[in-house]
């Protein structure tokens, strides 16, 4: 796939990325012209979006995230075959299921006006692209305040996530647009997005799609207490009736990503697999392989590890910081993020028996989170707040 892409030391690599840049910052200029932003903004994300310069065969290897070479040459592929009047050949006869996900990825990527491709940062400058016009919209409309919107852009996945080719950042971006677009009632649109981006990763959209329904039914049932505890309990027997289901897919999950962690030929450690029952013992089990990554029993780097410590202590910091005036503010949004955060932590780290993809696999919800978290209902709907 590497012979798709240009060095990317190169001299005509930089300026396939600097085109990309310049794009970023006319679009910028644009809407300071506009006057959607003001002059600091307009400084912020374009110093901002000059971080996918510094990351690929700099910071990092670009071959430690294959990933983005897989994107790449996709999104390469499907513009050879749209150019050449061949689309329909390939992507149609030569349709294969099991790379849906790359296709679908590469059109969603393939719509944005980006000329040159031939870089691995070029994706890297389309997530940069995403991430300023949504926080530009954010403000805008008033959605989040400014000190929290740059937590979010600051915090260092963000940076990271959004610096490289990877789908990371994108999974984010479209689950605070399907929220959007279901908060001002824009049904459709957010129901199209979220059917198009299903196929990128089925098991998130799934479960942040549920979440944000589940959110949205809350509030129109919240007034009426008795329907709302009846709502719940519909809910908790159909959990409880999917339970075997549930545990399966589970221990689907923990034991394909620990046999990917020693390679498909590699022979399992069965005591490293944490399989869950209703059991006493399995919980106990579970509970200690948690607390062992925690005090970061990892085998990667140490400076994977200085990250994710230095990540947690300031995701902790800020939750702690904000949540007494966040829980007054509004009490059930401020418990139903700190419940989905809590869920979401304890699986995935049950599920991942290495850093690196718990840490690629976790940041999307992480970064929803701090959305979701910091999200302002109108005034309108102050009422579901009491």
């Amino acid at each position: 796939m590497r012979e798709y892409l240009i060095y990317t030391q190169s001299l005509e690599n930089f300026i396939i990325d600097l085109s990309s840049y310049v794009l970023i910052l006319v679009t910028l200029l644009f809407l300071l012209l506009k006057k959607y932003i003001d002059r600091k903004l307009f400084i912020f994300f374009s110093f901002y979006s000059l971080t996918p310069f510094f990351f690929n065969d700099i910071l990092f290897s670009s071959d430690q995230m294959w990933d983005q070479y897989t994107n790449s040459y996709y999104l390469i592929d499907l513009r050879n075959h749209v150019f050449t009047g061949n689309y329909f050949d390939n992507y149609f006869d030569n349709f294969e299921l099991n790379k849906i996900k790359f296709i679908v990825g590469s059109h969603l990527y393939g719509l944005m006006p980006f000329l040159y491709i031939a870089s691995i940062n070029t994706i890297a400058f389309m997530n940069k692209l995403l991430i300023c016009l949504t926080s530009i919209y954010l403000l805008k409309k008033n959605y989040i305040r400014k000190p929290h919107l740059f937590f979010l852009l600051l915090f260092p996945s963000s940076i990271i996530y959004s610096s490289l080719s990877l789908k990371e950042l994108f999974l984010g971006i479209t689950c605070i647009w399907i929220f959007l677009f279901l908060y001002e009632k824009k049904y459709l649109y957010a129901s199209l997005l979220l059917i198009i981006c299903f196929f990128v990763r089925p098991l998130f959209y799934t479960f942040i799609a549920g979440f944000i329904f589940y959110y949205f039914i809350s509030l129109r049932l919240f007034l009426n207490k008795s329907i709302y505890i009846i709502f719940n309990f519909f809910i908790l027997i159909v959990i409880i009736f999917f339970s075997d289901v549930l545990l399966s897919k589970m221990n689907h999950l923990i034991k394909t990503y620990n046999q990917e962690d020693v390679g498909w030929g590699g022979i399992l450690n069965q005591q490293n697999i944490s399989f869950i029952n209703f059991s006493l013992d399995s919980i106990l089990i579970n509970f200690k392989i948690i607390i062992n990554k925690l005090i970061l029993n990892w085998p990667v780097p140490l400076k994977f590890k200085v990250l994710f410590l230095f990540e947690n202590i300031i995701l902790f910091y800020f939750i702690t910081k904000n949540f007494k005036h966040d829980y007054n503010r509004n009490k059930f949004q401020t418990i139903l993020s700190i419940f989905y955060l809590i869920v979401v932590l304890s699986c995935f780290n049950i599920i991942f028996p290495n850093l690196l993809p718990l840490h690629r696999y976790l940041y999307p919800y992480i970064f929803f989170y701090l959305f979701f978290s910091k999200f302002r209902l109108n005034n309108e709907n102050y009422s579901y707040n009491k």
